[in-house]
C-alpha cells in the first residue's frame, strides 16, 4: 500500500530541506522575499505541528517555491562569473 505524500516523515523531510536551503541563501545573501517567506513557513511549521500534514506539505512546498527564485539566480550568477568574470550584479527588483 502506497504512502500518502503527506506522510509524516516526508513532511519533515521537507521542513529540513526547507531549512537547509534557507540557510544556505541566507549565508550566501540571494535575492529573497524574506516577508513573503517568513509568512509561508510560519504557517508550514504551525500546520507541522498540528500535525495537518497536507496543509504542512503545501506551506513547505510555497517556501521551495520562494527559495527556488534564489537558486535560480545563484545559477546565473555563476553562469555569468564563469563567462565573463566577476563583477557586481545587481540584485532583481521586488525583493525585500
Amino acid at each position: 500500500m502506497p504512502i500518502p505524500v503527506w506522510a509524516p516523515t516526508e513532511v519533515e523531510k521537507l521542513a529540513r530541506m526547507e531549512s537547509e536551503l534557507t540557510q544556505a541563501a541566507h549565508e550566501d545573501g540571494w535575492p529573497i522575499n524574506w516577508k513573503e517567506h517568513e509568512q509561508a513557513s510560519r504557517r508550514a511549521r504551525e500546520s507541522l505541528a498540528a500535525k495537518q500534514w497536507p496543509a504542512a506539505l503545501g506551506g513547505f512546498a510555497e517556501c521551495l517555491d520562494i527559495l527556488m527564485a534564489g537558486v535560480q539566480w545563484q545559477r546565473k550568477q555563476l553562469q555569468h562569473e564563469a563567462r565573463w568574470g566577476k563583477s557586481p550584479t545587481p540584485l532583481p527588483k521586488n525583493r525585500e
